[in-house]
């Protein structure tokens, strides 16, 4: 895995945030079309935070979503 490097006065970092959300009950219930679209609303919602969505994917009871801050 490449890191892209943030730099400060005396510092270098490479901040990266690992959501993970499931469904009630750790119920079966994402498809590949529901995963797909939750990977459209967090694009969508990504630019109104100011984050970098790194890779979105889960399985059919939870989603993972890995991210960094442009800031």
């Amino acid at each position: 895995m490449k890191y892209n490097l943030e730099k400060g006065s005396h510092t270098v970092y490479a901040l990266q945030y690992h959501f993970v959300t499931v469904t009630k009950y750790r119920a079966d219930l994402l498809t590949d079309e529901i995963a797909e679209r939750i990977g459209e609303i967090a694009s969508d919602i990504s630019e109104d935070f100011g984050v970098n969505i790194q890779n979105v994917n889960g399985g059919s009871d939870h989603v993972h979503i890995l991210f960094t801050g442009l800031y």
